[in-house]
């Protein structure tokens, strides 16, 4: 099918969508044309899910046709109760 030459742009971002691959665009493109990061992106964890099935770091690889770049959520920490119990 078609959507070889498309990238999927899914998890913490506004706007979910599969987009027409590029080869110049970075991650950080990608996730700006599906509307930016939601308040629960946690910025610092992208990761890439291959065609093969391999999934690599968003962060530092280049996109290619077919994958799907996924913006993760933030983690909360239990920062609250560790001082509570100190």
């Amino acid at each position: 099918p078609e959507q070889s030459n498309l990238v999927l742009v899914s998890g913490e971002v506004l706007f979910p969508n599969a987009l027409v691959w590029e080869r110049a665009a970075r991650p950080d493109d990608y996730i700006a044309r599906a509307g930016g990061y939601t308040q629960g992106a946690d910025r610092a964890r992208l990761i890439v899910l291959r065609q093969d099935g391999s999934v690599t770091d968003g962060g530092k690889t280049a996109l290619r046709p077919g994958d799907e770049l996924m913006v993760l959520p933030k983690i909360e920490t239990k920062n609250v109760e560790l001082t509570r119990g100190i």
